[in-house]
């Protein structure tokens, strides 16, 4: 397994797809899931060395999927980056155990600066 494993979890195909591309790139391998619940179950399967996450998603929110992760023992212990366009969502994300909070739209470079600050 890894040691540059990115789970990219984002609702919007575009985004996932172009952070893929990027980290990609950048020597990291990636794979992505499409709402939280499925977030939370590769998560478990995987184990990625880092979580790069959208706070809203449809079947499980970003932050019910980043509470589950949270109070996991096997998931615990993964930092999770949270996306979100809303500055409002930075406070609640980082109290429920996030790494980092990046505003949406971003500079890959903010992204990637989060990234290798974790793993």
């Amino acid at each position: 397994m890894s040691d540059r494993l990115i789970l990219i979890v984002d609702d919007e195909e575009q985004i996932a797809s172009s952070v893929q591309l990027r980290l990609k790139s950048q020597g990291y391998e990636t794979i992505t899931a499409m709402n939280g619940a499925d977030g939370v179950k590769m998560a478990k399967e995987h184990r990625p060395n880092a979580i790069l996450m959208d706070v809203r998603m449809p079947k499980m929110d970003g932050m019910q999927a980043l509470r589950v992760l949270k109070d996991d023992q096997e998931t615990a212990n993964i930092p999770v980056i949270m996306l979100s366009a809303s500055v409002a969502d930075q406070r609640t994300t980082i109290d429920a155990g996030a790494r980092f909070f990046v505003r949406k739209p971003f500079q890959f470079s903010r992204l990637h600066e989060a990234v290798k600050a974790i793993v």
